[in-house]
């Protein structure tokens, strides 16, 4: 399964590259497929990839639909080709085979919402560029949504990691 990492600035500065590099290398060993980042003004994602369903270059992470969303997303949506086929009759465009692009059109045409459609097994990181009323990043995971300061799968100060073994508090 691939490697997902972020960073929150609770002071609201911009995340040193260095900083998100040396935390995703923590998760280098489910991603040899590729990484990638991806740097908002008070956040960074990460993300190292382990290509199953669409092995082209499209397919890489943090991924960005409609110009607002970018995700970073581990696991699979086993229901990913019902829902995709859903949301290509309300009018959605798909370029990748991935299930993780099917995230963000969901996310898109629902918002939270989406999260009662997937079935499997996930966690991923949204950042909605549009969104002013509330934090623009949020976590989720599968059955279970943590909110938005990333206090998903591993707290670890303003850091989120999906990995818990071998890392030093």
């Amino acid at each position: 399964m691939c490697g997902i990492s972020g960073i929150i600035s609770k002071s609201n500065a911009p995340i040193p590259e260095e900083r998100i590099k040396r935390i995703n290398n923590l998760v280098g060993h489910r991603g040899p497929d590729g990484e990638g980042y991806y740097f908002g003004s008070n956040f960074a994602f990460g993300h190292r990839r382990l290509a199953i369903l669409d092995l082209s270059e499209r397919g890489r992470q943090p991924m960005c639909y409609q110009d607002r969303y970018w995700i970073t997303h581990n696991g699979e949506i086993y229901n990913y080709l019902e829902i995709r086929r859903d949301l290509e009759a309300k009018g959605h465009a798909f370029i990748t085979g991935t299930d993780t692009e099917v995230i963000l059109a969901a996310y898109a045409e629902w918002g939270p919402e989406c999260l009662t459609q997937f079935n499997g097994m996930w966690a991923f990181a949204i950042y909605d560029a549009l969104d002013q009323k509330e934090a623009a990043v949020k976590a989720f995971r599968a059955a279970l949504e943590i909110h938005p300061n990333m206090e998903a799968i591993r707290r670890r100060a303003e850091e989120l990691i999906e990995e818990t073994e071998g890392i030093p508090l």
